[in-house]
């Protein structure tokens, strides 16, 4: 006889994976943190609250919601459920898990850059990082440099679900360098050996706060930017200094549509360092600079209390929270 299970989530995710799940195991009752479906059926079960979970006999849970997983098994622990009849998502895996320790295990530098794609970024910058053969953190749409310059990032990161719907062909053939993503653009982007999984702490869609920072990839803060997220991601590695460059924190939209979503219509690249960037008609988000302002306070004094460095080496640009320092004293330092 096939195993019972519970589904924590009926959303998109649980629609995605409802008919192999239903080949695979016999689901005997479905939860949903949404108060508003609770008691009404979804693909055929009825909607329970996740305290009534006690009330129902199954051998294993399944979290269908990639944007929460981590949130969720706190919930379900504290809810009396034991960890081994949890399955584990991508996220938890054994083998992601295993791939980010061994990634710290693996670092040899106390350094890394965290490259942002600001219109202060130069080639030549990217040129003196690749010669001194730096570690680094680069995002998005920095492959378009790729054609012009030998530079590779150590680390590429992708966190905003727009830039992956726009770029999921260009960004899936990534390959040379590890790739990280939050577990819920598995939604839009493939899962390969080079892909590691982190987990992002989302504030109440209700309430967008910055969350507190942490060194743990399953349960990292969030601050509306993925340079917040990287910074995270290299004090989890053990990196005692990080130098931010390109990370100009400025933003021009002024004259596009603004959806009633905050998505914004590009009308051509201006915020980037490469003309290329933003294509006329492309699909982006409203930057939340008051979010990621307060992220960047909270990852100074994280940093400081760690005993780790965050300097900017950003040429120009409007970030103030971290002490200066240029690029060119910092690559001629011992």
């Amino acid at each position: 006889m096939p195993l019972k299970i519970a589904v924590f989530g009926c959303g998109s995710d649980f629609s995605k994976e409802i008919q192999k799940l239903k080949e695979e195991y016999e689901i005997v009752c479905i939860f949903d943190n949404n108060p508003a479906l609770h008691g009404k059926e979804k693909h055929g079960f009825k909607v329970s609250k996740p305290q009534e979970i006690s009330n129902y006999n199954f051998d294993l849970l399944k979290i269908c919601s990639l944007s929460n997983t981590t949130r969720i098994r706190e919930q379900i622990l504290e809810l009396g459920i034991p960890e081994k009849s949890i399955m584990s998502t991508p996220l938890w895996s054994q083998k992601n898990l295993e791939k980010w320790t061994r990634l710290k295990t693996a670092r040899k530098k106390n350094r890394v850059f965290i490259i942002g794609n600001g219109p202060s970024l130069t080639e030549d910058d990217l040129c003196l990082l690749h010669e001194k053969k730096e570690d680094s953190f680069a995002f998005n749409k920095i492959y378009l440099i790729f054609e012009e310059s030998n530079f590779r990032p150590t680390y590429y990161m992708v966190e905003d679900t727009l830039v992956a719907e726009n770029n999921a062909e260009k960004i899936d053939s990534l390959i040379g360098f590890h790739k990280f993503y939050p577990e819920h653009l598995l939604r839009t982007l493939k899962l390969s050996e080079e892909v590691l999984l982190f987990g992002l702490n989302l504030p109440d869609s209700n309430n967008e706060v910055a969350t507190l920072p942490t060194h743990e990839p399953t349960d990292f803060g969030w601050g509306s930017s993925v340079t917040c997220t990287a910074i995270q991601a290299a004090i989890f590695m053990g990196y005692s200094q990080i130098h931010l460059l390109g990370v100009d924190f400025n933003f021009e939209w002024s004259g596009e549509n603004i959806s009633n979503k905050n998505v914004l219509i590009g009308k051509g690249e201006k915020n980037h360092f490469h003309k290329d960037y933003r294509p006329i008609g492309e699909k982006w988000n409203v930057p939340k600079m008051n979010i990621s302002g307060s992220q960047y306070v909270m990852l100074k004094e994280f940093a400081k209390n760690m005993g780790i460095n965050i300097i900017n080496s950003t040429r120009g640009g409007e970030l103030e929270v971290f002490d200066r320092t240029p690029l060119e004293k910092v690559l001629n330092q011992t």
